[in-house]
C-alpha cells in the first residue's frame, strides 16, 4: 500500500509531530519509514510538500492514514490519481537511482 499526502510547508512542524510520535512503537511511522519531499523536486506542484509512505500491511496503512487525518492539519490532503502516480514514480525512481549508484561503486 502506497500512501501519498501533500501539505503546505507552513504545516511542516505539525506533520512532523505526528510522524515522530512514539518512534519505538511497533506501529510507528519511524519504524516503517517515510519520505518527505518538496513538490518542486518531484516535478509535482511547487509550494507543496509531499509525504510518501509504503507499507505491506493494509491494516497498518489504514492506521497511518487515520492518524494523519485525525491530526487535523489544515492543509494535509491525501493525494490520488495522476498526482499520486507522479509523486510515487519520482520518489521510487530516486531510490532506484541511488541503489544503482552504490552498485557501480561497490560492484
Amino acid at each position: 500500500m502506497k500512501l501519498v499526502f501533500s501539505y503546505l510547508p507552513a504545516d511542516d512542524k505539525f506533520v512532523k509531530k505526528v510522524l515522530e510520535a512514539d518512534p519505538y512503537a511497533p506501529d510507528s511511522f519511524a519504524r516503517t519509514g517515510y519520505q518527505v519531499k518538496d513538490g518542486k523536486l518531484l516535478g509535482a506542484e511547487a509550494g507543496k510538500t509531499y509525504l510518501y509512505i509504503s507499507v505491506e500491511d493494509e491494516a497498518l496503512g489504514a492506521s497511518f492514514k487515520k492518524r494523519l487525518i485525525d491530526a487535523k492539519v489544515e492543509s494535509l490532503k491525501e493525494v490520488s490519481g495522476e498526482e499520486k502516480d507522479k509523486a510515487v514514480s519520482a520518489i521510487e525512481g530516486e531510490g532506484d537511482s541511488a541503489a544503482s549508484g552504490f552498485g557501480s561503486i561497490f560492484g
